[in-house]
């Protein structure tokens, strides 16, 4: 098991021993951080690292996909080539927050249906392009988004009823996200009643594909450099922490790449004090958020007329599974009627 912390590189030298104090098994790499053999140095510290490798270009949708899929997959194969990253180590991301008006220069507003629909066909063939190409790879499509405004509306939600972006979904091995809250210091948005629209939005993407892995290819991170005194940055960095002990409870988020989260130019943001609050974490630590499923005994009945019939969907539950909620149901009508219910795999 891989510890969900990760981090996007940033486009600028840093100091990568610094970085791998916090252990981390994920990090998003954009073509424009792959000089002066980072990679290579991160895998030094951490040779089963899972990198997400991301072509990030403006107007992406404008291009073709066949151009983007074969520009990704070259500058991809060349690291490959230059590592040895085994197959399963690695995704490719070819598309750049589709949803945010970051993605063209003109300023225009995309939140339209036929804006979406396009979205979708696009991405459809850039992602098939790319598994044609390099079959044994894995794509992690989308990186949804509401924008970098994290107020604005997320207007994915609607666009996820289109039978176009369901394709496009279809063909990806991974769901990217952007995951970030709002107001560093303060964590509005991070586990409090607006967390389902800004971070813990990856929770409302599952519900819409719940067979497909979720990464969030970017959270918050950069935002503690604007933060003016230490005691903010301190209480940033443990927020940060916090949502990694946010998706340790969730099993289908693969990881949490917080963006461009250390610099040399900002030593301030991660001091020793900082870095400490990520030190250490592993995954047996957050054991408690997951639940191991086993089927008990029939105990003896109270009553000697009364017929023992397990559920066959029991069966159904995944080994380990994430349990948040628990439902007392009563139940009405004839008992014909419930044990068809609760033998309904569906229901």
């Amino acid at each position: 098991m891989r510890n969900k912390l990760g981090f996007q590189t940033p486009n600028v030298p840093f100091d990568i021993s610094t970085m791998m104090r916090t252990k981390p098994d994920y990090c998003v790499v954009m073509q424009y951080d792959s000089g002066d053999n980072m990679i290579g140095k991160i895998l030094e510290a951490n040779p089963n690292m899972y990198f997400c490798f991301r072509w990030y270009t403006k107007n992406t949708t404008k291009q073709s996909p066949q151009v983007i899929a074969d520009q990704a997959g070259g500058w991809v194969q060349g690291i490959l080539d230059t590592h040895n990253i085994p197959i399963g180590n690695f995704c490719v991301s070819d598309l750049n927050e589709p949803q945010i008006q970051a993605e063209y220069d003109d300023g225009g507003t995309y939140d339209d249906e036929a804006y979406y629909r396009h979205i979708g066909n696009w991405e459809y063939e850039a992602i098939s392009a790319l598994k044609s190409a390099h079959p044994d790879w894995l794509a992690c499509g989308l990186n949804l988004s509401p924008g970098h405004s994290e107020d604005q509306a997320d207007a994915g939600f609607i666009a996820f009823e289109l039978p176009e972006i369901r394709k496009a979904v279809s063909v990806a091995d991974i769901l990217g996200a952007h995951c970030y809250w709002k107001d560093a210091g303060a964590a509005k948005g991070l586990d409090d009643a607006e967390a389902p629209w800004y971070f813990q939005r990856f929770k409302k993407y599952h519900t819409f594909f719940p067979d497909k892995p979720i990464l969030i290819t970017e959270a918050n991170g950069g935002s503690i450099l604007d933060l003016p005194t230490h005691e903010l940055r301190l209480q940033a960095a443990v927020e940060l922490r916090q949502a990694i002990d946010i998706v340790n409870r969730y099993p289908y988020v693969l990881g949490c790449c917080f963006f461009i989260w250390y610099s040399p130019g900002h030593p301030q943001m991660y001091s020793d004090e900082t870095i400490q609050i990520f030190e250490g974490i592993e995954l047996p630590k957050y054991q408690k958020y997951v639940v191991e499923i086993t089927m008990p005994d029939p105990v003896p009945l109270d009553y000697p007329s009364a017929i023992w019939k397990g559920s066959p969907n029991y069966d159904l539950r995944t080994p380990l599974v994430q349990v948040d909620t628990i439902v007392i149901h009563s139940a009405e009508g004839t008992l014909s009627g419930m044990d068809a219910w609760f033998a309904n795999s569906t229901s």
